[in-house]
């Protein structure tokens, strides 16, 4: 089963209802029955919705091995634990698993330089990368949504050179308060206008890593670069 990673955050649609709309939330733990989530928020508002039982929910994410999946469940009860509100949702008894090549996404930790209409230039940092898209550490004054256009400018190695990438990205998600402590949160971009040859590169690059990430989880090392 490739189900969701405990601790990661995922996107949680309801497909109809009064509470019909996609949300974000994070996966607090798994046992042989249920996966327990956090009380899904708006990317919008950043606005709680508790969904009560019946309430059927499809789940959007990637698995440990960073391929996209989705598995529609029901919300089977609420419960509070370790002074967390949690959702309880049934285990799936099917999962969609979707292997393509682009989305194929590795950790780094670069620079990323952007800009819009409204906030002008600002520096983040990236926290990961695939070929169609990206994801960062915004600064919390920046406030961003779903929808909007943003320029993006990073480097990629690529052999013995570094390959400047520009490119408009449009944000897909936008994770509220994710590391309030540290004044910023994380957002996702998908890439709009990334030339071909740019993104090809990337995608070399994402794989050429891959195969290095899974070479040191053998010698029971990890590295971002």
């Amino acid at each position: 089963m490739y189900l969701p990673v405990v601790g990661r955050f995922f996107t949680l649609i309801v497909p109809d209802g009064r509470e019909k709309g996609t949300y974000q939330s994070r996966l607090y733990k798994i046992d042989s029955h249920h996966l327990y989530i956090g009380i899904p928020r708006t990317s919008e508002s950043a606005a709680a919705q508790a969904l009560p039982p019946g309430t059927n929910v499809v789940l959007d994410y990637q698995d440990a091995h960073d391929i996209p999946c989705q598995f529609a469940t029901v919300v089977d009860d609420v419960a509070n634990e370790s002074f967390n509100r949690l959702l309880v949702l049934k285990c799936p008894q099917v999962i969609e698993r979707h292997q393509r090549r682009e989305n194929v996404r590795i950790p780094v930790s670069w620079p990323l330089m952007c800009g819009t209409p409204a906030y002008g230039e600002f520096a983040a940092r990236m926290n990961d990368l695939s070929g169609g898209g990206a994801s960062a550490w915004i600064p919390e004054s920046i406030k961003l949504s779903p929808g909007d256009t943003v320029e993006v400018r990073f480097t990629v190695p690529s052999g013995k050179r570094q390959l400047a990438v520009r490119t408009d990205a449009e944000v897909v998600c936008a994770f509220a308060n994710d590391e309030p402590e540290r004044n910023r949160y994380l957002c996702s971009f998908h890439f709009t206008s990334l030339e071909e040859e740019l993104r090809q590169a990337i995608v070399e690059y994402v794989f050429e890593r891959q195969k290095l990430d899974v070479a040191l989880r053998h010698v029971g090392q990890t590295f971002v670069f």
